[in-house]
């Protein structure tokens, strides 16, 4: 018999010698007419140590799972992925003042325009920008011109719009290396009759 299961044998022991005592003491408080009887005892030993083995819990390491590609894959042609990395390192951090100062100039920018004339967007131009890049594109974010300018505003030929379309437009500051320097700017364009 190992030491845990001689100490459990000998706690139960003990429960019940007082549990037993303790109804004797019961019984005769309630029967006070009846004589004492004498109470059995056990002898317990004067040094009775115990003594917790502690349990060790081992936890289980979690599977790692991570995405793979199948074993046919291989790359074809095309354009490459980036990795966030290289887009952070190409957009050149500008000041935050000069990329607060540019926006879009409301009170020359039109979103709704006469079919058949061409439409002419503003912004606030930037000093330390070599040169801003102008994009136009329709509803499915189709390219529909992409053209460089260092002024603070662009104009578009009528040809390019179609009654009943709504276009988007955006334009965005470059450094001399062609690095984007702030969030590009833009917005709505929507020929009327």
């Amino acid at each position: 018999m190992n030491a845990n299961n001689a100490s459990h044998l000998l706690f139960r022991e003990l429960i019940a010698v007082l549990c037993f005592g303790g109804l004797a003491l019961l019984l005769a408080a309630c029967n006070a007419a009846a004589a004492p009887t004498a109470l059995p005892t056990v002898a317990v030993p004067a040094t009775a140590t115990f003594t917790a083995i502690p349990q060790v819990i081992q936890a289980t390491p979690l599977p790692q799972i991570r995405a793979t590609l199948p074993p046919t894959w291989t790359p074809v042609g095309g354009a490459t992925a980036t990795s966030a990395a290289a887009l952070l390192i190409q957009m050149v951090r500008a000041t935050p003042v000069v990329c607060n100062a540019f926006v879009i100039d409301r009170s020359r920018s039109v979103e709704s325009f006469r079919i058949g004339e061409p439409v002419t967007v503003y912004w606030t131009p930037i000093e330390t920008v070599n040169r801003f890049r102008i994009r136009l594109f329709d509803a499915e974010l189709n390219d529909l011109i992409v053209d460089y300018t260092q002024a603070g505003q662009y104009t578009f030929s009528a040809s390019l719009f179609e009654l009943g379309k709504r276009y988007g437009w955006e334009v965005i500051p470059e450094n001399a290396v062609s690095q984007q320097m702030c969030f590009a700017i833009g917005g709505e364009l929507t020929p009327s009759p």
